[in-house]
């Protein structure tokens, strides 16, 4: 991942000043907008430079290297230089990841919600083992369980035989069709109260609910 400082000319002008070196005009002055970015993308801006280039014997000189008759002239020529908009892309484009995560997170508790409260077979409840089965203390605390009943006060599940250390891993297996092969869950059903289901599922052991369609 290539990052770096970079710097771009957004005001130029030329001096009457003569060039330190050589003794020649113009010496055209810019001012630099210094930015981070990031695979070439502008991030954000930082501070801005001044810097100066001799036309005929192109001595370049910036910051505090500039002599004070230049600074003077420059600050009297280019009083002030606006950041160009796109200096601030890479923060756009991260406030709208965070809001596109944090839509599609309340479209999926949205979601849970509603098929917590409607249950169907079939449907997949990636949970805390071990707060929802009672399971030991591991690394490996989540787990799918699917249903296999729908009874009026309860649900009938079946366990999975495969533990996941994120949810992410748990997800996955939902979405990679792991979950279909004939030997991934338990043949026992477990039935839970609905309404424990309810508490469940407000306490956070249940992280999400997907219905298959299929």
């Amino acid at each position: 991942m290539r990052a770096e400082i970079r710097a771009k000319s957004i005001a130029t002008a030329e001096l009457s000043t003569p060039c330190i070196s050589c003794g020649n005009r113009p010496v055209v002055a810019h001012i630099l907008q210094k930015y981070y970015s990031l695979l070439w993308i502008p991030c954000f801006p930082l501070r801005k430079v001044m810097a100066t280039e001799c036309a005929h014997c192109k001595q370049t000189l910036s910051g505090k290297e500039l002599p004070a008759a230049y600074q003077a002239e420059i600050s009297t020529q280019i009083p002030s230089a606006r950041t160009p908009r796109y200096m601030f892309t890479g923060l756009v484009l991260v406030v709208l990841l965070v809001g596109l995560f944090i839509y599609i997170e309340n479209i999926n508790k949205q979601d849970t919600a509603r098929y917590v409260t409607a249950p169907q077979v079939n449907d997949f409840y990636v949970v805390d083992a071990h707060e929802v089965l009672g399971m030991g203390q591991t690394k490996y605390k989540y787990e799918v369980l699917r249903v296999n009943s729908v009874q009026p006060d309860s649900i009938g599940f079946l366990a999975g035989n495969y533990q996941y250390q994120s949810e992410y891993g748990a997800l996955k297996a939902i979405q990679d069709g792991d979950v279909k092969a004939d030997d991934y869950f338990l043949k026992v059903e477990i039935p839970i109260e609905k309404t424990r289901i309810q508490a469940m599922l407000v306490k956070g052991y249940i992280t999400s609910v997907t219905r298959n369609n299929k």
